[in-house]
């Protein structure tokens, strides 16, 4: 029995393995990518419990073994390997992870180059793309949110527009369909008509490629996530502040754009939007201008109440300190407390700024 199971081993050495899968490096040597092959490909280990004559149980433990392909982006090296445990069928503490030099098809190393090619070409791209959109917003600001402001010159304050865009899925939208554009547009530059050959064989995922030669393909990741290109709007104002949106540019799995926001590198007047959003309500609540309460009340909570400020918000909000968005006149009108609701009503965020005239 041991030997035919030796023998259907040899002759269908793939069905005991799992799909290729591989792993793009800067420039890593053959230790650096057996490091690699044993922390990206460990095989699972599933084990038995069987019981002996007496009381005893007894564990036995097995894997099967992993192809697994590093690649040195600068040389071009493909380490091919098998990661496997030796000891089986002991107990799961006495199975040791190793490696050994496997062997993949000139047909399959093709196929792996020609992603490294697509890798190379396709992120430069981004980046020129991303250059592009990036830039001065106020020639896009809009001015048909539907938000009412009862102050006129909330229209065209920066501050506002930036927070308006930020909370609008029509924007996100627009900024989108300007960057598969402007991808199409980069894309059928003779510098990257090979890349449309390549798309043919290879799929950008979340989290690499996958494509290639053979039954399956191939599945390759690398170390850092480039697959997000960021570009800036940036919302300037006169009083010295300023307001920038941070979009990144990311690939779907059917190699077309999709555009988000990041909160956590985006700022309004100054202030950190994922702060802004984030801040707790136990806290003594921050300061922001009348145009930001109008944004918020409009597009971002399910309900709004206000109540004259205390005695102590009060001299909060008549400190010297700027509040965010554009620095409104602090001696006209009364000071409120704005709390804000989602939509289960619970309490989400607070704010000082001038009671509604």
């Amino acid at each position: 029995m041991k030997m035919l199971n030796l023998l259907f081993l040899m002759l269908f050495p793939s069905i005991t393995m799992a799909t290729e899968n591989g792993f793009f490096c800067s420039n890593c040597s053959y230790e650096e990518a057996v490091e690699i092959a044993m922390r990206e490909a460990a095989p699972t280990v599933h084990c038995v419990i069987h019981q002996m004559s007496s009381d005893e149980q007894v564990e036995q433990c097995s894997s099967l073994p992993k192809r697994f392909f590093v690649v040195n982006e600068r040389s071009k090296q493909i380490f091919q390997l098998v990661v496997f445990h030796k000891h089986q069928k002991s107990q799961r503490q006495q199975l040791s992870l190793a490696t050994r030099n496997g062997a993949l098809r000139t047909e399959q190393q093709l196929s792996i180059l020609k992603a490294l090619a697509a890798k190379r070409l396709f992120f430069p791209l981004l980046l020129e793309m991303s250059d592009k959109l990036s830039g001065e917003a106020s020639s896009n600001l809009r001015t048909d949110s539907g938000i009412q402001h009862a102050d006129t010159s909330c229209y065209t304050d920066p501050h506002t527009q930036a927070l308006e865009h930020a909370m609008s899925e029509s924007h996100r939208m627009n900024l989108q369909l300007r960057a598969r554009a402007n991808y199409q547009q980069t894309l059928n530059k003779p510098a990257y008509s090979a890349l449309k050959d390549i798309f043919k064989l290879w799929t950008f995922t979340s989290l690499g490629m996958h494509g290639g030669a053979d039954q399956g393909g191939f599945d390759i990741r690398w170390e850092d996530n480039v697959r997000a290109y960021n570009f800036a709007e940036t919302y300037t104002s006169t009083g010295g502040s300023f307001s920038q949106l941070r979009w990144g540019i990311y690939l779907t799995a059917s190699d077309d754009l999709e555009v988000k926001l990041s909160p956590t590198t985006s700022v309004i007047g100054g202030f950190g939007l994922d702060a802004l959003l984030g801040w707790p309500t136990g806290a003594l609540p921050p300061k922001i201008s009348s145009c930001l309460i109008d944004v918020l009340q409009n597009s971002y909570f399910a309900r709004t109440i206000y109540e004259q400020a205390n005695e102590k918000q009060s001299q909060h909000f008549e400190q010297t300190t700027d509040m965010i968005g554009r620095n409104e006149s602090r001696d006209v009108g009364l000071n409120c407390k704005y709390s804000f609701f989602d939509r289960d009503d619970n309490l989400m965020m607070q704010f000082l700024s001038k009671c509604p005239l």
